[in-house]
């Protein structure tokens, strides 16, 4: 009882503090996060490729901030650029949407080579126990006691490649697709607004999201035929 009642106060609290910083809709449970940039710039990354991209700070800085956010809302990021840097706002919610679908796809990639992983580690770990119930049933060493060391090294080592191959399977996999949901869920829109607040593009989270993994779930299948 007197924990429910501190964690309540706790959560007030937390609104109370997010409000000193943020816009914040209680009713819709949506939290509005102000970026302020001088220089488009500022956004991209021009070091690799042939072309400009959105740099990762950006997208380790919202989700730093999403993790300070109580978990039942959802944040709209507000970009503010005092200056375009000749770049339209077109091109910049596109360099967005490119970002978070290479993201989307580096994911699946993990997900695919842990699950690749765990299931090599899984017939190691096995074949190391086939070898350990061997090397005692069919006794390959006169000497029991160099008999007895084997059995429990082979042992040893097959456990550990069994619990290694389960923690990548379920544990390391699990946080991989609990992040991406927690991505998904949490970011409601994406905004990019000029200083003045006449240049404003807004980026939905089906647009990030949904139609975007459908369309990529399909590119992947397509490449597997």
């Amino acid at each position: 009882m007197f924990d429910f009642l501190k964690e309540k106060e706790i959560k007030k609290y937390s609104i109370e503090l997010l409000k000193k910083h943020y816009i914040v809709d209680e009713e819709n449970k949506v939290v509005t996060i102000k970026l302020q940039y001088d220089n488009a710039t500022d956004l991209l990354d021009d070091s690799i490729g042939e072309t400009v991209s959105l740099n990762d700070e950006i997208f380790n800085k919202m989700i730093s901030l999403i993790e300070k956010i109580p978990n039942e809302y959802s944040c709209h990021f507000k970009f503010v650029l005092n200056d375009f840097n000749g770049y339209d706002v077109k091109e910049l919610t596109d360099l967005f949407e490119d970002y978070f679908a290479s993201h989307y796809i580096a994911t699946q990639r993990n997900l695919k080579f842990k699950k690749i992983s765990s299931l090599l580690l899984l017939l190691s770990g096995l074949l190391f126990l086939i070898l350990a119930i061997s090397s005692l049933s069919f006794k390959w060493f006169n000497n029991e006691n160099l008999r007895t060391i084997i059995n429990e090294t082979l042992d040893i080592v097959a456990w550990v490649f069994i619990w290694e191959a389960a923690t990548i399977f379920y544990i390391d996999s699990f946080a991989l697709k609990a992040k991406q949901k927690m991505i998904k869920r949490r970011i409601k829109s994406i905004s990019i607004v000029s200083s003045n607040e006449n240049d404003i593009a807004t980026l939905k989270n089906e647009q990030l999201f949904d139609e975007e993994s459908k369309d990529l779930i399909n590119i992947i299948k397509e490449t597997k035929k």
